[in-house]
């Protein structure tokens, strides 16, 4: 039910009831206040001022919502409504009539949500009143809550809110008022614009570009963008950068202050479109800036410093303290000294500083940072300033002997004089001390005399000890150019010249001259002079200055050496042949002058060190109207290679490049040697943020991906030029130029990979939006398996998007926003789609298997004109293939270039010429065809002339074929050609195609009385082959040759043979008389012979006109039949029947015995005849075999050469012995003395009866021996054949003989230090026999001689002597000695560094065996101690000596290094001890040594900084604290300071009823949603509407008594946030009845025997045991007894629904 008030009832009721009320003068105040539901407000205040007649009112809404006043003062007040966030006017009273205000509050809810329709938390919007269009009377600012919505409760009317995306109007009426701001989910940036201030107002500067910068963890700063300033001064930067939420730091150099560096933050919730940030001059300036300049003069003011040397000692820039040196004479007081070298170093950076001369009042002024230590160094003298504060004047009498008063002198050939030409001399200092160098320049002027020009440099320099480079430019007394020299300076001389002496120079002119009538001179020609190398001018001269000096001068590699006494000219003649090379450039298709200041041409050879040619300087010269770098001179070179090197900063390139060229037939002419500029394509990328505003004033980097594709270079500088400071312009746009390519663009958060292909590229990139992961998966749709390497092309708003290829798992990933897509997959033919992106997506692509290029042709014009285009299509077989794309190349740049799709442009440079286009297949097959192009000329291609061979258009058909010679004309297409003939008006090819110039054609089948041929010919071989070639079009080279006619008048041979066999009887020769034409009159068959040898040929009378003829022949013969008409012959064919002699062959050898196996030669003779092959039985076929002896039928088989005579054969077969194949076997090999027998046995591996068995020295011919040798004896035993062809066999064995071995061993000492040298003797005992059969071993290990050298590593040796033979045992002596061990020990420390606290001690331990007897002597007078412990207090170190327990080791000394370091004391300090955090408040915390010297800071909060300063976000109140630490001493003592922090809170007031017993009190509890310090004010109001202040407690707790229903709130101070005010509690009266404390169960006379009757209670022992629940009080009974006496707890609940807790006693009398 609507239980709104219609306002017509509101009024009417008001108006009757004060009819007679109004008095004069008075009129009627109403106000009527609603809610946003339109609901009356009661109770709400409404504060009235404005009459200064009545006071301030605070008036009262009723329950209607209204405030009325039937008598109230007629006037004009002002009102606010205390409600909502902001409800005021005015409102007008007139006299005798209603002042009537009505106030409707509504709701304006503004949404923050992203595109996802997410809602944004903590997004800030301020709300204003809407002042005629304007920003009026601010209302508050809120941040959106947790659903994003912030919610502003205000009356009806019109507002503007302003938020990050800026300021909006509303208006605010009965209906609900939502409004969207809508922020992408990703990073937003902001317009961001500098303004300089001063006392908060703009100020006006002048300044460079302000740079902004992204401070590192590191410590160094990132680029990350510049802001463009208005020429002259300004206040407010026009141009702006993008930034994102952050911290950022700024610098800019200024005319007025200096270099001024500053910090900033952006926050999400800072303007979108317009956010300034202030640079406060009085925060950067206070006083004059600058340094002490770059150098000191000798006369007029003091120079005051520059700003930017103020960053070298890394301070505030603008802010310095002056240091102001006044040096005086102390042997004449007051006199001021000149020229004193004065300058300053700060301690803490170790390097000098500001450096100045004094002038002539003996002063110079040089600027320092304050709060630094510094040294002062006016000459020699050094003055300590510990701690410089403000501006400083010191006064110095400077001593002679802490000066060196330093002069300049200059002699001409040992003897002074005073110079015109000499105007200043510069010194360079070397200053050298213990911890830096000092560079500074220091200038001496001279005195000029006005009357003859002469200069005196009569006023010395003051300087201190050190080195001092001079250096002058002088031009007389034969000399000029440059000179320099130097001086050492020490800390005892008072004076000292700096001396130079010049000696005279001469001029060598070197002159290359040709012998040629070209030119006559070489210019720009390389001479060498005493090994430098120089180029002779456009003359062909050199001008080479030197003093009196051997000089050695080559060229041409003739070498001419003499003493240069004089001015002397010198000729060099050059008599080869050369050519004038001019060099131009062509770029994009066009000649072009770059910058380029020279080129230098080098020989290019193998050599690693290139003979130059010779220089080009470029001229200034006009191309049209406008002026260009040229060069118009030529170079001489011959013939060769070379390579031309040039420096080039035009058309994006920055570098220096080489180009290769060959000068070929060098003639005296001239060439010209193009050198093509690759051509850099456009590429711009225009960067937007979340809000797809661009991106203005950012910096960006390009990086290039190698050739590869999957490698990115780790480098911006490449194909010379940089590729970074790319920065956005007011469009958010990114320029570069750039090669084709694969790149990675690097901006903001932005990294993205493109390609650049052969034209411009231009795209869009989003930065800050959700991007999604598109996944490509690329299967064969047949395998399942993956496909790699596919090229996957994606594009957006029909612009190439991105290119990739797929991984090994088939797979391309790209990172996209949302939207609209297509991709292209090159790979077969239909593998292309669109695709909408929302969220990542997987999208699969199933192939088809791989079919492969077999074959490729290019098919495309000829011809093109200079600046023409062709495309050439390239034909791929099969049809079908998968991966069609190509590779495109061509061999000459400088006539045009090719793009990836295989279209051709000329160039238009004035050229013509051929250009080869190479495609290759990249589907890994790499074939490759090629096309050729004409560029440019009056026809295309060449005409060609045809005719037959032997010459002539007319042939007469002689034979089966005939030839038909091409003459092609000199252009360079490779020409397929075609032989036509016209059959029944059509031509057909009949022969071709073909690229030979000379075709044969069948004339077989020409069987009419005349053909008519021709020849087509053209570069598509294909449509030459099909007569597809036309005549006439200006873009092909197709040409079609003269017709040329074959007569059918020929002779052929119609049986014939090729050969004979020495003679042949009855051969046959006949003709083919049906192809005879009919013979004209008067002519005849004639037929001829000519014999081998003869010189002409002899008529057959008998064969006239006949058409065959039988002959006797003998010999090769030829046979010749003519068309005779008497006169010549019209048609002759001849042919020679060859012959050979008849064949013989005789097969030889060199053996006819041989032993099996052994080498043989057969060899193959012709008797008579020649033989054109052989066969011999195993099928080889060479005149003269090897074969290994066998006894098989050797046979060959041999044919005559020619084939006309038959086959021959011979044979042969040998004798064959066999070789032994015997062993000798004996018993035993050594014996000892008087050892038994030894039997010997030989072994035959074949059952053989044809051996003889021989033994040396023994007569038996057995096969066995038996024998007992008493010496070394070798028994020898030899095997023969009975047939005596292979060689004999012979076989030996030994036996040695030996005799037992005695002998004694001996060390060379007793005592060895181990590792040492052990010599142990071998001496010989009873006669023990010693020889070469006795091996001698010492532990093991063999030696040589009679003693063995050892290592002393044990302690027992073992002298074995073996007998060698084996005939008789070992014989074994030992050795023991005393193994000393060596000193070996290490020193370990327990601290290397302590700190001086004067109970540090270190222990210092000896390493060693704890087995060796080592015995010690330490530096500090213990003995044999293995640890000691010291106390230093200063850096100390420690020495022990260790020595081995013999002696006979030497011994070891080592040494323990300690550092003493002081004890580290810090303190610390907050810009800020109490802030109110809203979620962006910083602290900075600086830490300070007062002693020590940390290299580290230890925080609370784990933190471990290189750096004192650090700020941090405090979320909570606490104590923060910090040490020192340099990693030695102990940690300093925590250094704290507590930051408290506030947070604005929510409050809320409690109690455990609302309702109270008359009398009793009301306890209150106030809470929040987190700490509030307080104190806490709390309220009451009365049912009037009156409030009361109760008091102020520090408690969370507060009790009143009040009189009747009440509410309460309370206030409380929140620290540095804004008070909280709680939300209102109401109070009501309730049930007083008066709750017992004891009752008297046990007496049960009626008085006090139950608690509470009629109520609900729960009684619990003290134990928390449940005793009793019941709605009716407690009897005091317990299971049912009555309960033990004592103490109960009770809950209560009273009649108005409170719990009431408390104690009752069961009270029990004695």
């Amino acid at each position: 039910m609507d239980k709104r008030i219609p306002l017509w009832k509101v009024l009417l009721t008001f108006m009757l009831s004060f009819v007679g009320q109004v008095s004069f003068a008075d009129g009627i105040l109403v106000f009527q206040v609603t809610d946003t539901k339109n609901k009356p407000l009661e109770g709400v205040k409404i504060k009235l001022s404005g009459d200064s007649a009545i006071a301030d009112l605070e008036l009262t809404t009723d329950a209607l919502g209204r405030y009325t006043n039937p008598k109230f003062k007629s006037g004009t007040y002002n009102y606010e409504v205390m409600y909502g966030d902001w409800a005021k006017g005015s409102i007008t009273v007139p006299e005798e009539e209603f002042g009537w205000a009505n106030i409707n509050f509504r709701e304006l809810s503004i949404s923050f949500r992203d595109f996802d329709d997410k809602a944004l938390v903590g997004k800030t919007a301020k709300l204003y009143v809407d002042n005629n269009g304007e920003k009026g009377e601010y209302i508050s600012t809120k941040m959106s809550d947790t659903a994003g919505l912030v919610k502003y409760i205000v009356p009806e009317g019109k507002y503007i809110y302003e938020t990050l995306k800026g300021a909006v109007k509303v208006t605010v009426d009965d209906k609900v008022k939502t409004q969207e701001v809508a922020i992408p989910s990703g990073d937003i940036t902001h317009k961001t614009f500098f303004e300089f201030q001063k006392d908060s107002m703009p100020y006006k500067v002048s300044s460079e570009a302000i740079k902004v910068y992204i401070p590192l963890a590191n410590g160094k700063d990132s680029l990350f963008g510049e802001v463009q300033v208005p020429y002259g001064e300004y206040s407010r930067t026009k141009s702006k950068v993008n930034t994102k939420a952050g911290t950022y730091k700024f610098e800019v150099n200024t005319n007025q202050f200096g270099l001024v560096v500053g910090t900033f933050s952006v926050d999400d919730n800072d303007p979108i479109d317009s956010l300034i940030i202030p640079i406060n001059i009085n925060s950067y300036y206070h006083g004059q800036g600058g340094d002490a300049g770059e150098g000191g003069s000798q006369g007029g003011d003091t120079i005051k410093p520059f700003e930017k040397q103020l960053a070298i000692w890394d301070t505030v820039p603008g802010i310095g303290t002056y240091v102001n040196i006044n040096v005086y004479d102390p042997e004449n007081p007051g006199q001021p000294l000149e020229n004193v070298f004065c300058y300053m170093d700060m301690l803490s950076v170790g390097k000098p500083m500001p450096y100045a001369l004094t002038n002539k009042d003996g002063q110079c002024t040089l600027l320092a940072k304050p709060g630094e230590a510094y040294t002062l160094h006016v000459a020699n003298l050094e003055i300590d300033i510990p701690n410089l504060q403000s501006d400083t004047t010191i006064n110095i009498n400077l001593d002679r002997k802490d000066y060196t008063e330093l002069l300049f002198k200059v002699s001409f050939e040992g003897e002074d004089f005073n110079p015109t030409t000499i105007e200043k001399v510069v010194f360079d200092t070397r200053y050298e001390t213990d911890s830096f160098y000092m560079p500074a320049q220091l200038t001496m002027l001279p005195t000029k005399n006005a009357s003859n020009d002469t200069l005196y440099y009569i006023n010395p320099l003051r300087v201190g000890a050190g080195g001092y480079d001079f250096m002058f430019h002088i031009n007389e007394m034969k000399a000029s150019g440059f000179k320099d020299n130097y001086i050492r300076v020490f800390k005892n001389d008072e004076n000292r010249d700096a001396r130079y002496n010049i000696a005279p120079e001469y001029k060598v002119k070197v002159i290359l001259c040709k012998s040629d009538t070209v030119s006559r001179y070489l210019n720009a020609f390389p001479v060498v002079i005493n090994n430098s190398q120089f180029h002779t001018n456009f003359n062909g001269e050199l001008i080479y200055k030197t003093e009196k000096d051997s000089v050695s001068i080559q060229a041409f590699k003739e070498k001419k050496d003499f003493l240069v006494t004089d001015d002397t000219t010198v000729y060099f003649i050059y008599d080869r042949i050369v050519q004038n090379v001019y060099f131009k450039f062509i770029h994009d298709g066009q000649i072009v002058y770059p910058e380029i200041q020279y080129l230098e041409v080098f020989v290019n050879d193998s050599s690693d060190v290139n003979e130059s040619a010779g220089i080009l300087v470029s001229k200034t010269g006009h191309i049209g109207d406008k002026e260009y770098n040229t060069f118009p001179d030529s170079l001489n070179l011959e013939e060769g290679d070379y390579f031309i090197r040039y420096t080039m900063k035009d058309f994006y390139y920055d570098g220096t490049f080489d180009w290769e060229f060959n000068i070929e037939n060098a003639r005296g002419t001239d060439t010209t040697i193009y050198i093509v500029v690759p051509t850099k394509r456009n590429v711009e990328l225009i960067i937007t943020d979340a809000l797809g505003e661009y991106v203005e004033g950012v910096f960006g980097k390009i990086y290039k991906w190698d050739e590869s594709g999957e490698k990115l270079i780790n480098s911006f500088i490449y194909d010379a030029s940089k590729h970074d400071e790319l920065k956005s312009d007011a469009n958010g746009i990114v320029k570069d130029h750039l090669l084709p390519g694969k790149y990675q663009l690097r901006i903001l958060d932005i990294v993205k990979n493109f390609v650049v292909g052969d034209y411009d590229l231009k795209f869009d990139i989003r930065d800050g939006v959700p991007l999604r992961h598109i996944k490509f998966i690329v299967k064969n749709k047949n395998t399942q398996k993956p496909m790699q390497g596919l090229e996957l092309v994606v594009n957006k708003d029909s612009a190439q998007y991105s290119t990739d290829v797929t991984s090994e798992t088939g797979e391309i990933v790209i990172e996209c926003v949302n939207g609209d897509y297509s991709y292209v997959l090159n790979y077969g033919k239909g593998h292309k789609d669109s695709f909408t992106v929302k969220n990542d997506t997987t999208i699969y692509i199933y192939v088809e298997d791989e079919v492969k290029i077999e074959s490729l042709t290019l098919d495309a014009k000829d011809c093109v004109a200079e600046g023409g285009s062709v495309k050439i299509d390239p034909i791929v077989n099969p049809k079908n293939a998968t991966r069609s794309t190509l590779k495109w190349s061509m061999d000459n740049p400088v006539l045009g270039y090719i793009d990836a799709t295989g279209k051709f442009t000329a160039n238009t440079i004035g050229l013509t010429g051929f250009v080869t286009i190479k495609a290759t297949t990249t589907d890994g097959t790499n074939i490759s065809a090629e096309k050729m192009i004409q560029i440019g000329g009056t026809t295309c291609g060449d005409s060609i002339k045809t005719e037959f061979e032997g010459g002539g258009d007319e042939i007469a058909r002689t034979d089966d074929s005939l030839k038909i010679i091409i003459t092609p004309g000199k252009e360079t297409f490779k020409r397929c050609y075609a032989v036509q003939e016209l059959q029944n008006g059509k031509w057909v090819v009949i022969a071709g195609p073909t690229q030979d110039t000379a075709i044969v054609i069948s004339t077989v089948n020409m069987t009419e009385k005349e053909h008519t041929v021709r020849v087509i010919s053209g570069t598509d071989c294909e449509k030459v082959a099909n007569g597809e070639i036309t005549s006439g079009d200006p873009e092909s080279a197709d040409q079609i040759g003269d017709e040329l006619k074959i007569k059918n008048t020929s002779i052929f041979f119609k049986t014939i043979v090729n050969g004979i066999c020495e003679k042949m009887d009855n051969v046959l020769v006949e003709i083919d008389g049906d192809n005879l034409d009919t013979l004209i009159a008067g002519t005849s068959i004639k037929w001829y012979t000519k014999a081998i040898g003869d010189t002409a040929f002899v008529a057959v009378p008998s064969a006239t006109d006949q058409k065959s003829v039988s002959l006797n022949l003998t010999g090769e013969t030829t046979i010749k039949v003519a068309l005779d008409n008497g006169v010549t012959e019209l048609v002759k064919t001849q042919k020679t029947i060859a012959s050979e002699d008849s064949l013989k062959i005789k097969l030889t050898t060199d053996k006819e015995k041989a032993c099996y196996g052994e080498n043989v030669n057969l060899n193959v003779e012709s008797v008579n005849g020649a033989y054109s092959s052989i066969m011999w039985e195993d099928s080889s076929k060479t005149a003269e075999r090897n074969v290994a002896a066998d006894t098989i039928l050797y046979k060959v088989v041999a044919e005559s050469k020619f084939g006309y005579c038959p086959n021959v054969a011979d044979s042969i077969k040998l004798v064959v012995d066999f070789k032994p194949e015997v062993e000798l076997a004996i018993s035993r090999e050594a014996v000892c003395d008087d050892s038994s027998n030894v039997k010997l046995s030989i072994t035959s591996a074949q059952e053989r009866n044809d051996l003889i068995y021989t033994w040396k020295n023994f007569e038996t011919k057995d096969t066995v021996l038996t024998d007992a040798p008493k010496e070394n004896t070798t028994y020898e035993a030899t095997v023969s054949t009975s047939l005596g062809i292979c060689e004999s066999v012979t076989l030996s064995k030994s036996v040695s003989v030996a005799s037992n071995v005695e002998f004694a061993a001996k060390a060379s000492d007793s005592i060895f230090c181990k590792g040492d040298e052990v010599k142990i003797a071998i001496e010989k005992i009873n006669g023990g026999s010693l020889n070469e059969n006795i091996k001698f071993t010492l532990n093991d290990v063999e030696f040589s001689g009679d003693t063995a050298k050892v290592e002393a590593n044990t302690s027992v040796y073992a002298l074995r002597a073996t007998d060698l033979t084996g005939g008789c045992p070992d014989a074994v002596d030992t050795v023991r000695i005393k193994i000393d061990k060596p000193v070996e020990f290490t020193l370990s420390q327990t601290a290397t560094t302590i700190c001086n606290v004067g109970s540090d001690s270190v222990k210092i331990t000896i390493n060693a065996d704890s087995s060796a007897n080592y015995s010690y002597v330490w530096s500090t007078g213990d003995k044999d101690a293995r640890t000691i412990t010291v106390y230093p207090n200063v850096d100390s170190t420690y020495t022990v000596i260790g020595a081995s327990q013999y002696g006979k080791c030497p011994s070891l000394e080592d040494s323990a290094s300690i550092t003493v370091n002081e004890a580290v004391k810090v303190t610390i300090e907050a810009d800020v001890d109490r802030i109110c955090q809203t979620g962006a408040d910083s602290v900075k915390l600086t830490a300070m040594a007062e002693n020590g010297e940390p290299t580290s800071w230890i925080w609370w909060d784990g933190a471990v900084t290189t750096s004192p300063a650090r700020s941090f976000l405090p979320t909570a109140t606490s104590a923060v604290w910090v040490r020192g630490n340099d990693n030695v001493c102990a940690v300093s003592d925590t250094a704290s300071v507590t930051i408290s922090v506030d947070v604005p809170h929510t409050a809320h007031l409690a109690t455990t009823s609302t309702k109270f017993v008359y009398g009793g009190s009301v306890d209150m509890v106030a809470s929040f949603n987190g700490n509030v310090e307080g104190p806490i004010t709390w309220y009451s109001e009365n049912a009037d509407g009156d409030v009361t202040t109760l008091g102020e407690t520090e408690e969370l707790k507060y009790s009143d008594m009040p009189s009747g229903d009440a509410k309460y709130y309370f206030v409380a101070k929140n620290g540095a946030c804004a008070d909280i005010k709680s939300d209102i509690m109401a109070i009501a009266l309730v049930d007083d009845i008066e709750i017992p404390t004891v009752f008297t169960p046990y007496e049960k006379n009626g008085e006090n025997d139950e608690f509470m009757l009629g109520y609900e209670v729960v009684i619990y022992d003290r134990f928390g045991n449940l005793i009793h629940r019941g709605d009716n009080g407690w009897d005091g009974t317990y299971k049912g007894d009555v309960a033990d006496a004592g103490v109960y707890v009770y809950s209560l609940i009273l009649k108005d629904g409170r719990e009431m807790k408390g104690t009752i006693q069961v009270f029990k009398r004695d």
